[in-house]
Parts: C-alpha cells; sequence; structure tokens
C-alpha cells in the first residue's frame, strides 16, 4: 500500500465524518442508551448533571436524547453541573 491510499483513504474519513457524523446542538440533554447519566451538551463538551434534583431544576427531563454510547464518547468530558438552581453553596 502506499502513501496515497493511506491519504485518500483518511479524506474519504473526514469528508464522511464532517457530513454524516450526529452534532448535537448546545443545550441538548443526552443519554447513552447503555448509561443511565445524563448530560448537558455546551460549547462541544458533555457536562454530566450529577443528580436528580439538580436536572429537573434546571431542565425538563422529557427532552432526554438517548444516544448510541460511541456518539457520546466523541465528546470531550467538561465540568459537572452539581448544583440545584438556586442551592446556597459556600466557598
Amino acid at each position: 500500500m502506499n502513501g496515497k491510499t493511506i491519504g485518500a483513504n483518511y479524506n474519504f474519513w473526514k469528508i464522511w465524518h464532517r457530513w454524516f457524523s450526529q452534532i448535537y446542538p448546545d443545550g441538548s440533554l443526552v443519554k447513552a442508551t447503555n448509561d443511565n447519566k445524563v448530560y448537558l451538551i455546551r460549547n462541544g463538551q458533555k457536562r454530566w448533571i450529577t443528580s436528580y434534583a439538580t436536572l429537573v431544576t434546571r431542565y425538563d427531563p422529557d427532552y432526554i436524547i438517548p444516544i448510541d454510547p460511541s456518539e457520546l464518547a466523541d465528546y470531550e468530558e467538561g465540568p459537572e453541573i452539581k448544583f440545584p438552581l438556586y442551592a446556597l453553596a459556600e466557598t
């Protein structure tokens, strides 16, 4: 196999993923079909919502999109969302 074949395959892969990969917009709530963790997609990162109380005070759980675990793995891990809305926290 020569270098041109490898380059062509890589270019095909890049084009394929650019056009056919699923990209969820900012604000999407997603969870992998094999896991109960819910994530918020924000700035190309997945942010784990650590508790149900945090989820329901900030977002509507009816909008959670179940996705394939491989799609979720494509997102970089962002900071966790730990506190419910209007929670008092001491720093």
